[in-house]
């Protein structure tokens, strides 16, 4: 049963990013590692104020 389930999870995971893959995915996943640094970056600036 775990392993069907990790086979299922990886063979969707296989079809999303890589057979169907498309460019605003990608373009929406660097807007969230910038808006994530950003946020740590003054997360971190505040915490040393």
């Amino acid at each position: 049963m775990l392993i069907d389930l990790s086979q299922a999870i990886g063979i969707y995971l296989h079809e999303v990013f890589v057979a169907k893959f498309q460019w605003w995915v990608l373009l929406g996943y660097l807007a969230q590692i910038m808006f994530t640094m950003r946020f740590l970056v003054q997360w971190i600036a505040s915490e040393r104020a």
